[in-house]
């Protein structure tokens, strides 16, 4: 029994839901109500809810509706990609996206998924082979109605039409299919990067008869893995429905390419207790048998985490790494996609925005691949547009969807903003005391990569900060990533002292295969990127490292490219790399006559004297290497003034007014600052004893602390501490009462 075309459907609830914009609830719900041929309740049957209970479980979705409910619906229309889109797609769609709230609400509401997934094996059309259905050519081949998809006859309805050719990619599969033994692949690569694609364009390739003559009466079959496991709750149950599909395909007369997506699936699947008949163990005999080629797809981390373990199994087939397709190909899928949407959203779509969609998505989001990435990004932005009832997307639109994506500032990501960029050295030198020359070279160096006139092939800025303790190396860092990037959370702070063995590099991009955790743990720094396309990476105090981890980063800060121990290379190019390092003492710089108030061409003398504790090769690898100033008078001066302006406004949140002169209690506390160094840490500190502490304790012996004003007494500096007038507000009447406290 066929379920009604997408289109009834939707003409069903369209009427049901006037004037509203459709999510999967809708749908659902209005099929449901209008059941009339009991086709949703074939596909329900047994699966523990009926008609009735699917639409009351589903009025919370209708009554407040989410994107991802619209984009379900946009995932099934994409996936199917042909105007004979069923009711039947859009529970295999749900099904396939477990993540989704909807998957949740109806498993609550007491439906059976495995129940329903066989259901919709059922329903599945018997694949049809070049000569005429299966079952006419062997009659064991009726079997595989239920679990397999013919691609051919697929090609041959059309439905791959609009997919567009990766020749290169295509042709290197054939070769593979082509040999005398390992005549099996499989497709590995980042989730989005075309992977079932390939296969698709496979199966076009031998419709249309552009393939070797050894290949072209070849069937291809895509296996549903998730429904043969479906349902096979007792022993023997899976390897008795594996091996009556694998002999159905040996037995058909005509070649055989079987497809497997997800082949990582197989690997442990119908095992038991000390019973080693997994797929995959029972797929290898098969694989030897000339008429029949396995084509498998997985993620690289599946690859690495699943199949490589099985090495018997693994050496049966050839791994073909599959990369993102050229830009201009990218272009071509991402204008057709954005057609698909823009008939669903009933949103325009303008070539600028398709082009902006491609450039945001490849410039902020590196780790995730195209044409998958600007596709999502087109399908929020397009969904943020309906519900804010405009018709056609904006760039504003889709840069605000980007900015909610990737974490960052609006004006970070949009490439007309220079004020941000000229403004930025500016803002930090507010902050960041008696640095102005340092921080100068640093912003001039991230402007010009950012505006894409200097190296494509390098971080936005690699850059060595020495100089003491506590004169604002990190903080620097800290300022760069809330000025540039727009938050405090772009920062990743690595502190080098935990990296020094040479087994540690680990711990920064995952443990190597063989070892343990190297399935489960990433690494710090391999994870962080994963999530956040961009961002500060600071390598604190550096020295402290073990040689060979700086030997390890010469990738990264060279061409901004690291691997991860799963094999994933990761782009590092919209990043900015800071190295911090204490190394260079304090004699040596006076010995060399560089410190404070010297010339920038004594600086660059700094690189010799690192040189001691790295080397050359890795130091090259910095645009630059910088000394920051030792702090002098003047520069603690205007910290402390700084700080305490800082302090008054987080007083003043307490509706705390705190009246302090900066220049009056200098004198007072340069004494303190003696002891701790005269850095700007010892600041810090010293006012948080000598100021904050005392202040503490007087409002804390306040009954009523809702309006109070602190003077600092005039005689506090010639004492070891300091003493304070409490002043409280006005009373109701409106007269002043005054209380002097000595502390």
């Amino acid at each position: 029994m066929k379920t009604p075309s997408f289109d009834k459907i939707k003409e069903l609830a369209e009427k049901e839901f006037l004037k509203t914009r459709l999510g999967i609830a809708h749908l659902l719900s209005a099929w449901a109500k209008n059941d009339i041929e009991n086709t949703l309740e074939h596909l329900l049957n047994g699966t523990g809810i009926e008609n009735k209970d699917l639409i009351q479980v589903l009025e919370p979705l209708i009554l407040n509706p989410q994107p991802e409910d619209f984009k379900l619906v946009t995932l099934c229309l994409i996936d199917n990609q042909s105007s004979t889109v069923t009711g039947a797609d859009l529970f295999e769609t749900i099904s396939k996206n477990p993540t989704f709230r909807i998957c949740r609400i109806l498993f609550q509401g007491g439906l059976d998924f495995k129940q329903l997934i066989i259901n919709l094996n059922d329903l599945h059309l018997e694949p049809m082979g070049i000569a005429g259905h299966l079952d006419d050519i062997n009659p064991e081949a009726a079997y595989l109605g239920k679990y397999t998809r013919n691609l051919n006859q697929l090609a041959k309805d059309g439905i791959f039409n609009d997919l567009i050719g990766r020749e290169m990619e295509v042709k290197a599969i054939t070769n593979i299919m082509l040999r005398r033994k390992k005549c099996n692949v499989i497709l590995t690569g980042l989730p989005g990067i075309g992977k079932t694609v390939l296969v698709r364009l496979l199966a076009k390739k031998i419709l249309d008869g552009d393939i070797s003559d050894s290949l072209k009466e070849t069937i291809i079959l895509e296996l549903d893995i998730p429904g043969v496991v479906a349902g096979t709750m007792y022993r023997g149950q899976f390897e008795e429905r594996m091996k009556k599909i694998l002999d159905a395909v040996i037995g058909l007369d005509q070649r055989v390419i079987l497809f497997m997506d997800e082949i990582h699936m197989i690997i442990g699947a119908g095992s038991a207790k000390n019973v080693n008949t997994d797929g995959a163990n029972i797929l290898k005999p098969y694989l030897t048998d000339r008429k029949f080629s396995v084509i498998g797809a997985t993620t690289t981390d599946e690859y690495h985490q699943y199949i490589l373990k099985d090495k018997a199994f693994t050496r049966r087939f050839e791994q073909y790494p599959v990369n993102e397709p050229d830009t201009e190909l990218t272009n071509r899928i991402v204008r057709f996609q954005a057609q698909v949407l823009s008939k669903y959203h009933g949103v325009e779509i303008s070539d600028e925005i398709i082009k902006n969609a491609i450039e945001l998505t490849a410039q902020h989001i590196p780790n995730r691949c195209q044409p998958d990435k600007a596709i999502d990004l087109l399908d929020i932005s397009c969904a943020s547009t309906v519900k804010g009832r405009h018709t056609t997307l904006t760039e504003n639109r889709l840069l605000s969807e980007c900015a909610r994506i990737t974490g960052r500032d609006i004006e970070y990501l949009s490439s007309q903003n220079k004020n941000r960029l000229l403004n930025l050295e500016t803002k930090i030198n507010a902050e960041l005391i008696g640095q102005k020359e340092s921080v100068s070279r640093v912003c001039d160096t991230i402007i010009y990569r950012r505006l894409g006139v200097g190296s494509l092939e390098r971080p936005l800025g690699v850059f060595m900060l020495s100089g003491k303790s506590g004169i604002g190396k990190t903080t620097f860092a800290a300022l760069l990533a809330r000025h540039f990037y727009g938050t405090p959370d772009a920062l990743l702070y690595l502190d080098m002292a935990e990296y020094n063995e040479p087994y540690s590099y680990s711990k920064l991009v995952g443990a190597a295969p063989g070892y343990v955790g190297h399935d489960r743990n990433p690494g710090k720094l391999i994870q962080w990127m994963r999530d956040h396309g961009s961002g500060v990476i600071l390598f604190d105090e550096i020295e402290k490292a073990h040689p060979d981890i700086c030997q390890s980063l010469l990738g990264l800060l060279d061409n901004g490219r690291i691997t991860s121990s799963g094999g994933d290379t990761l782009d590092a190019k919209q990043y900015i790399i800071i190295a911090t390092t204490n190394a260079v003492t304090e004699k040596q710089l006076n010995r060399n006559q560089i410190g404070f108030g010297k010339s920038s061409s004594q600086q660059i003398r700094i690189k010799p004297m690192l040189l001691d504790y790295f080397s050359n090769e890795f130091l090259n690898r910095f645009d630059e290497i910088l000394l920051f100033n030792s702090l002098g008078p003047e520069e603690l001066k205007r910290i402390i003034a700084l700080r305490i302006k800082e302090t008054e406004a987080r007083f003043l949140k307490k509706n705390i007014v705190l009246n302090v002169n900066p220049d009056q209690i200098y004198h007072f506390l340069l004494n303190k600052l003696n002891l701790a160094g005269f850095d700007a840490r010892g600041v810090n500190k010293i006012l948080e004893r000598e100021l904050l502490l005392p202040i503490s304790r007087a409002i804390i012996k306040e009954q009523d602390t809702s309006n109070i004003e602190v003077l600092i007494d005039e005689e506090f500096y010639a004492d070891t501490s300091i003493k304070i007038n409490r002043i409280k507000g006005h009373n109701s009447t409106g007269e002043n009462i005054r209380r002097v406290d000595k502390c």
